[in-house]
């Protein structure tokens, strides 16, 4: 994992008598985005049915999915704060980032193309 090492100079200009005031690991967008496609690769590969469609991520609804790939996320390396599925945001990566997620799907279940505007 890749981290960016930060100064806390807001919060220990806020109260200097914390003890853990010298740096702040913070976790960057571009290796956030990659585990998160890592772990739907996976889930995809899995090719675990949803209900009576096709195997594959395409047709878990966006709850199901999300809890699927919280419970990935959270086994990696990085995520030992935790990693939760909520209503807002839908997925929260504890002290390091809220998560608002929209599925987009231009095939349906049969392989036709719905139709979609964009």
């Amino acid at each position: 994992m890749a981290f960016r090492e930060l100064e806390q100079i807001a919060a220990c200009a806020l109260d200097d008598s914390r003890a853990s005031c010298d740096k702040l690991y913070v976790m960057d967008l571009e290796t956030l985005v990659n585990d998160v496609a890592d772990v739907l690769k996976q889930i995809d590969a899995a090719a675990e049915p949803f209900k009576g469609f096709q195997p594959g991520v395409g047709p878990y609804g966006e709850p199901q999915l999300l809890k699927l790939v919280a419970a990935k996320l959270g086994m990696l390396s990085g995520y030992e704060a935790g990693v939760q599925t909520k209503r807002t945001p839908d997925i929260l990566i504890s002290g390091q980032w809220a998560l608002e997620v929209k599925l987009a799907r231009p095939f349906g279940d049969n392989g036709d193309l719905r139709r979609i505007g964009l």
